[in-house]
């Protein structure tokens, strides 16, 4: 016996070899120009060895083809991956995607579902069809995007790691395939920071969670996070007074039945919380066919003021609607931030007119406008502060709960044709500032500043600063100085020789006494005449300092 187990070990060892052989031919002659661009093609039917390591650029397999990567196996790619025949991913093998910019396609579900799979290297990795990992989820370094597709868990997977710089940006489902209770799901849910319906957002990792106490059947729980105001939020009811114009969630559940259901919600910053610590007025919100309703707020986690969770309440929920949402109960607390409802510009003979209103404001310091002359999306260095609460009085929050309408005009020089792009921030009494819209304007006239001016200046009265603003036709000798109530200097602010253009002053009343004083300006043209105005110019404002 002995003889004939020697030889059929030997015959074995042989066909491993010879396995191997067959396996490295059909790669070495599938292969597409290039060592790492793999194409199976030809009716190959290529499998990889237990624990087996390969790195290639690309894969495709085309129709009629099948790749078989066997336990323990690891294949990494840098590049796209499309499937139009089999992918046979057995138990424990693992396809990692390590490139910048990836895409995945064709068919991924069924025979042809992942076992084990990762993002690393951070980059996108592109989801373009239905994609189905049955094992492990890895979220190491990088974003997955399912815009297009939908990313899927089967019903004994799990994900691991997630944060800020690796989750799910799209549309992720989740299976339960039998009948269990007291059983909880995250989907590994978040958005990259960038202009999402005119507003800026910061990147968000926020995973939402669902528990439920029973399920039967076969169910699919299919989620995606979504930055936009949630729709219909003039539809409220179960006592909600405002719904989130921030972000919400879209859910959609398909196959058996469940009971009992309890959703955990994400927040950050950029939700606006703040200013309640513990947010006592936050509510879960659902819309079922239209119309939101609470499901309460059974605790939270974290601070109002950075990130934290919300659990909706008991008694749970029998059944959940299409949208959830974060919401409030009082509109005198508001835990959400300023709520803008447009932001508008138009371009004039004097500069381009920004407009905008608020429909809800609290605690608000005011607003700050930022331009630059380039397109949307670009570098924040590109951006120039020209106006802000701390300098024009109209500016500032009226802090209304019913909203309130302003304007700012950017009297800047500008051509025909030439584009800006204006950006609108809030600030909170607590100092933080919030990114509410980027919008894009074209000038339709030449413009200019063509007289002198000088402002009043804001905050009147003060103590113990405020700002002097003035505008130059033309490069002048500009003398700017301050008297009191018998016409005595008690002040030179200014003595020098300045460009065309508008100019802001901050003065110093900390070493005046209170009581009223006078600034003038004086300003000599370079020119005898400039767009029309006189050579000499002096105007003089009265200010008022209390201490």
């Amino acid at each position: 016996m002995k003889p004939t187990h020697n030889f059929i070990s030997l015959r074995r060892d042989l066909l491993h070899i010879v396995l191997l052989v067959i396996v490295f031919l059909l790669l070495l002659f599938t292969m597409t120009a290039g060592a790492q661009h793999i194409h199976l093609s030809g009716g190959a039917a290529v499998q990889t060895s237990t624990g087996t390591s390969l790195k290639a650029d690309s894969l495709q397999i085309d129709a009629a083809n099948t790749l078989r990567l066997a336990p323990l196996s690891v294949l990494e790619l840098s590049g796209n991956f499309f499937n139009g025949g089999t992918l046979n991913a057995e138990m424990g093998s693992l396809v990692n995607f390590s490139g910048a910019a990836q895409q995945l396609t064709g068919v991924f579900v069924g025979a042809s579902s992942f076992s084990n799979l990762t993002k690393s290297d951070g980059g996108t990795l592109f989801v373009q069809s239905s994609v189905t990992v049955r094992d492990t989820l890895g979220l190491l370094n990088g974003v997955i995007n399912s815009a297009s597709g939908v990313l899927t868990l089967d019903s004994l997977s799990a994900f691991s790691g997630g944060g800020l710089s690796s989750f799910v940006d799209g549309q992720v489902a989740i299976v339960f395939r039998s009948s269990a209770t007291n059983i909880a799901r995250t989907f590994p849910l978040g958005k990259l920071a960038g202009n999402y319906s005119g507003r800026i957002y910061q990147p968000a990792y926020l995973p939402l969670t669902l528990a439920f106490s029973s399920t039967a059947g076969t169910s699919t729980f299919t989620t995606n996070l979504i930055n936009a105001e949630a729709p219909n939020p003039a539809s409220l009811s179960g006592g909600l007074a405002r719904v989130s114009t921030v972000r919400h969630w879209s859910l959609a559940h398909s196959g058996g039945t469940y009971s009992n259901a309890i959703a955990t919600l994400t927040w950050n910053t950029d939700d606006g919380i703040a200013p309640q610590n513990p947010p006592i007025s936050l509510r879960v919100a659902q819309s079922a066919s239209g119309t939101w309703q609470s499901l309460g707020n059974g605790g939270t986690t974290g601070s109002a003021a950075t990130d934290g969770t919300i659990v909706s309440a008991t008694p749970a929920i029998t059944l959940l609607g299409d949208y959830l949402a974060f919401a409030t109960v009082n509109v005198a607390d508001n835990p959400l931030p300023v709520v803008l409802q447009n932001f508008t510009a138009v371009s004039q003979p004097d500069g381009i007119k920004l407009a905008w209103q608020t429909a809800s404001e609290k605690d608000s310091r005011g607003f700050i406008i930022e331009k630059q002359s380039s397109s949307l999306h670009a570098a924040d260095s590109g951006w120039t502060r020209i106006a802000g609460y701390d300098a024009v009085k109209s500016l500032v929050a009226q802090n209304s709960p019913n909203g309130a309408a302003y304007t700012f005009s950017d009297a800047a020089d500008m051509t025909e044709g030439e584009t800006f792009t204006y950006r609108l921030s809030e600030v909170s009494l607590s100092g933080f500032t919030a990114v509410l819209r980027e919008l894009a304007a074209t000038s339709r006239f030449n413009t200019g500043i063509k007289t002198y001016d000088l402002s009043q200046n804001y905050p009147n009265p003060f103590n113990p600063a405020t700002t002097i603003r003035y505008q130059l036709p033309a490069k002048s000798a500009v003398n700017l100085a301050v008297y009191n109530l018998i016409g005595q200097k008690v002040m030179q602010v200014l003595n020098l020789e300045q460009e065309k253009g508008r100019y802001a002053i901050t003065l110093d009343g900390r070493n005046f006494s209170s009581g009223v004083y006078f600034y003038r300006l004086v300003a000599r043209s370079s020119n005898a005449q400039t767009n029309g105005s006189t050579q000499n110019f002096i105007q003089t404002k009265k200010m008022i300092l209390v201490k």
